[in-house]
C-alpha cells in the first residue's frame, strides 16, 4: 500500500473575500467533536487500514470442496475428497487424496463443514465427521447428526475448534446409505487456524 504522509499546513494569511474591489477578512467556521481534521488523524486511519490489510493477509484460512457427486453403491463410511476453492496464508493445503494438511506453528483451528444429501429415501441420521490422521492413525475427531428423511438435506457442523499438530491431515467423511447421494453443488469443509 502506497502511504500517503500528511502534514498541517502553516496559515500564509486571513481568508478574504473581495466585493465591489474591497478585501474583507472572513471569520473562520467553528468546529466541535472528538477527532478534528488533522494530520494526525488522516495519518493514523490510514496506519490503521495498513494494519488490517496486513491482519488479513496473515490469516490462514482454506475452503475446500467437492468437485463431482459421489453415489454409494452400499452402506459405508465415506471419506469426501476434498479440492482447494479459497485460500488466503500458507499454513494450510489440500493433500492429494482430498485432507487438509496442517502447517507449522498452528495449534488449533476451528473447522466447519456442510454436506449436502440427495436421492434420500430412508428417514435416519446422517453424520458429518471430522477425522484427524497424526502419525499414519486416523480417529474421529468430532461429529455432528441431522436426521434426514424422504427428501433432499443438508448436514451441517458449526464452527468448532480442535488442537492439532502439524503434520496433521483433516478429512470430512460421512455415512451414506445405498444409492444416497451426496452433492458436489453444496458440500464444503473450511479451516481457519486459531494459533
Amino acid at each position: 500500500m502506497d502511504k500517503i504522509v500528511f502534514e498541517d499546513g502553516t496559515k500564509i494569511s486571513d481568508g478574504k473575500v473581495t466585493i465591489d474591489g474591497q478585501d474583507y477578512v472572513v471569520v473562520p467556521a467553528q468546529y466541535s467533536g472528538r477527532t478534528p481534521l488533522s494530520a494526525y488523524v488522516l495519518n493514523k486511519l490510514q496506519e490503521n487500514i495498513e494494519n488490517a490489510i496486513n491482519d488479513a493477509k496473515q490469516r490462514n484460512i482454506i475452503t475446500a470442496r467437492l468437485n463431482q457427486d459421489i453415489t454409494c453403491t452400499t452402506a459405508e463410511t465415506k471419506q469426501i475428497p476434498l479440492t482447494k476453492l479459497y485460500q488466503t496464508g500458507g499454513n494450510l493445503s489440500v493433500t492429494e487424496d482430498g485432507g487438509i494438511l496442517i502447517g507449522e506453528n498452528v495449534n488449533y483451528i476451528t473447522v466447519s463443514a456442510i454436506l449436502y444429501y440427495y436421492y434420500v429415501t430412508v428417514v435416519a441420521p446422517r453424520r458429518i465427521y471430522i477425522d484427524k490422521k497424526r502419525n499414519g492413525s486416523t480417529y474421529s475427531e468430532l461429529s455432528t447428526t441431522v436426521y434426514i428423511g424422504n427428501s433432499d438435506g443438508t448436514v451441517f457442523l458449526p464452527a468448532t475448534m480442535i488442537p492439532v499438530e502439524e503434520g496433521d491431515i483433516i478429512y470430512l467423511s460421512t455415512y451414506m446409505r445405498k444409492t444416497e447421494t451426496i452433492s458436489a453443488y453444496n458440500t464444503y469443509l473450511t479451516i481457519e487456524t486459531v494459533g
